[in-house]
């Protein structure tokens, strides 16, 4: 089945458009288009980049308690499966930032310990995808937790970009009006909200 572009209900109440507006406008559109031209790649190659489920062994702060003693430049054989949402690519897709409702992990992405068909699957990711990881435990020299990535499972392709990591959730009507990317970029309003409900 062919993938469906959400339709554009036009708001009468949004502000007049103005010559940035317009450029930011279809700045987002083209990305948005480059990226559902990689969520179609994968589709024609059986990868289905909306699945419904993923079985995960550990959250990313349970991985970071478990071996929280591993030394630096340790490495161990030990399996685990992780899901987030990708907050940052590094080095080609070789080093991702992966954020769940917990915390971030690196994935550590290399040919050597994955097969052709998912370095091509790596080549399609974007910032804000949700990917699933399953690989073995490392800790880098410089001391960051790690998978080293076996496989990949793309679990949902973004097809609008995140704000800038910086400067693009300044805006306190902005991170009120579209709650969702207030939860997304900032670990503080996800851990009020995490309390919250415990107090509930």
């Amino acid at each position: 089945m062919g993938l469906t572009r959400p339709v554009d209900t036009p708001n009468p109440t949004s502000p007049v458009k103005t010559s940035d507006t317009l450029d930011e406008k279809t700045g987002i559109d083209r990305i948005r288009e480059t990226r559902l031209e990689k969520a179609q790649q994968l589709q024609a190659q059986g990868i289905n980049p909306y699945p419904y489920t993923f079985d995960k062994t550990h959250t990313n702060q349970g991985l970071q308690d478990h071996y929280a003693e591993l030394p630096d430049g340790t490495e161990l054989e030990d399996t685990v499966q992780v899901a987030g949402r990708i907050m940052a690519l590094r080095n080609s897709g070789m080093f991702i930032d992966l954020m769940d409702d917990t915390g971030k992990l690196q994935l550590f992405c290399h040919k050597e310990n994955l097969s052709p068909e998912q370095m091509g699957i790596v080549k399609l990711l974007d910032v804000g995808d949700m990917v699933g990881a399953t690989g073995t435990i490392r800790r880098t020299p410089r001391g960051e937790l790690s998978i080293k990535a076996k496989n990949l499972t793309v679990l949902c392709k973004s097809l609008r970009p995140l704000p800038e990591k910086y400067h693009g959730l300044t805006d306190v009507e902005t991170r009120y009006r579209q709650r969702y990317l207030d939860l997304i970029m900032n670990q503080d309003s996800r851990q009020t909200l995490r309390k919250r409900s415990e107090i509930v």
